[in-house]
């Protein structure tokens, strides 16, 4: 059995050169997002002493009133985190990598000063549902949006 390899965990920013590994590894919305100047976004990566990527984050940060069906009448738009994409490769899973990346997208989103990070969770999978659970985030109680999880950052334990 191969040795479990120690895993340095990466943040890239916008005015860092896009990874080379980024559009196959996280889908081809990343490189949109990398040249848009409206929002902040991010790419938190697990990487392993020979440069392997074991998974990684795309992060979203934006106003809310951007995404949002509810009005912001009366108050100044809030800035929210969204997770669009968390992928742990296959031969990386099992190795509490998920959680890891979801904790520092947590801790660059407090640094940017957002309110809240959500996410979808996986689509039809219980497991992903299961995860952000023990990462204290909290379900949606809209019956129409039964995978989106949304965690505050005034109580994240950073």
């Amino acid at each position: 059995m191969a040795p479990v390899p120690s895993y340095d965990i990466r943040e890239y920013r916008q005015e860092d050169p896009l990874p080379a590994w980024a559009n196959a590894l996280l889908g081809s919305e990343v490189s949109d997002l990398w040249k848009d100047a409206m929002s902040i976004t991010r790419i938190i990566a697990a990487m392993t002493d020979t440069g392997d990527v074991g998974g990684a984050i795309l992060l979203l940060i934006e106003d809310d009133a951007q995404n949002s069906r509810q009005t912001t009448e009366g108050r100044p738009a809030q800035k929210v985190a969204s997770i669009r994409q968390l992928i742990v490769k296959a031969e990386h899973r099992g190795r509490g990598l998920a959680g890891r990346l979801i904790r520092r997208a947590q801790a660059v989103a407090a640094q940017e000063k957002c309110l809240r990070i959500r996410s979808t969770a996986g689509w039809g999978c219980p497991d992903h549902l299961t995860m952000y659970d023990r990462l204290r985030f909290v379900r949606a109680s809209s019956a129409d949006r039964p995978y989106l999880v949304t965690r505050s950052l005034a109580d994240a334990e950073l």
